[in-house]
């Protein structure tokens, strides 16, 4: 058997063992928020990879007497009006040692963006910093992992966590 067809033959072997380190990320799953002010759950978010930067889509809005169907009436520009189910509302947080920084968290109730931080505590639990300007000026929400069936598939639009999502422009730059 010629070498290049024992070499594809070992990739091709390897290849699962590569797949799942890729999802073998701490911060990457679907996670339930927790407001920072009331204690209480607010919704189901998804985080994923996208070229190396983490994003985060809404998948469900847990806060009594809000609709799934609620859209973000303060956002701005590209966002206003838009379903926040379905709605990228993280974006391009890059690796940096244990943390992911330097990226943006929209809080769609506001419709303010906000630099952010984020950070795994342990593999079921995620802190999320929201700033202006320096962290020391903030907010710290703490998500829970939750399993992929605790939201119906149903309830949940089609995904297209797959397509590229550009960074919206912050308000007022």
């Amino acid at each position: 058997m010629p070498n290049y067809t024992r070499f594809f033959l070992f990739l091709l072997l390897l290849s699962p063992v590569f797949a799942a380190r890729a999802q073998d990320n701490p911060v990457v799953g679907r996670w339930q928020t927790i407001d920072d002010k009331t204690g209480k759950p607010g919704s189901i978010v998804r985080t994923y990879l996208q070229e190396g930067k983490l994003f985060g889509k809404i998948e469900k809005i847990l806060k009594p007497g809000v609709v799934q169907t609620e859209v973000c009436r303060n956002c701005k520009e590209e966002r206003k009006d838009k379903p926040v189910v379905g709605m990228v509302f993280l974006w391009d947080l890059s690796l940096d040692g244990d943390e992911w920084k330097n990226g943006s968290v929209l809080d769609p109730e506001e419709g303010s963006i906000y630099r952010c931080k984020l950070k795994a505590v342990s593999a079921d639990k995620l802190e999320i910093r929201g700033y202006i300007g320096i962290s020391l000026f903030g907010r710290t929400q703490t998500w829970q992992r939750v399993a992929d069936d605790v939201v119906p598939a149903a309830a949940v639009p089609p995904s297209d966590a797959n397509a590229v999502h550009p960074a919206p422009s912050p308000a007022g730059k």
